[in-house]
């Protein structure tokens, strides 16, 4: 997914935690989206979060990281596996129309598709401008632009090749 961060099997807990991550993330063409991923192994380190070993549809693993502070602020009515899980879903979410998981497990973002969604198919973007009329352009890195009316839906994209 979008926002699920996985990472190379030999990436470190300091690497895990640390800005030094991305390094050791696998690309979104890397992982197959709304697969299930079986939990091989999972470590609770108190000061600093849960790792986890996936197995991945072509046998190889990955880890996945969440930050003790995540579940530490999470809802009380949450399970624990909710908790701990952090950015890793544990079931398609149900507000998703088969439209939408078509395009997130393609990869593709088209007109209409929600904020949510986009989120789903390229994760969460490094800066948000406003953009006329109450519409907002999201940006990831300096390359690529969505732009999303208000109604948080996507009206348009650019990539910019530099």
């Amino acid at each position: 997914m979008g926002f699920s961060r996985l990472y190379q099997p030999d990436t470190t807990l300091e690497e895990l935690s640390g800005l030094r991550n991305i390094r050791k993330e696998l690309g979104p063409t890397s992982v197959p989206q709304l697969v299930p991923l079986p939990i091989v192994a999972a470590k609770y380190i108190q000061s600093t979060g849960v790792v986890f070993k996936l197995k991945l549809p072509n046998g190889n693993e990955a880890l996945a990281f969440t930050d003790a502070s995540y579940f530490q602020r999470a809802d009380a009515n949450n399970s624990v596996m909710d908790k701990v899980s952090g950015s890793l879903l544990m079931a398609i979410p149900s507000d998703l129309n088969p439209k939408e998981i078509d395009d997130i497990k393609k990869g593709s973002v088209s007109k209409g598709m929600k904020r949510q969604t986009l989120y789903y198919v390229v994760g969460f973007p490094d800066k948000e401008n406003d953009w006329g009329r109450g519409g907002k352009q999201l940006m990831y890195g300096n390359r690529l632009l969505f732009y999303l009316d208000n109604t948080n839906t996507v009206v348009d994209w650019q990539s910019l090749d530099r």
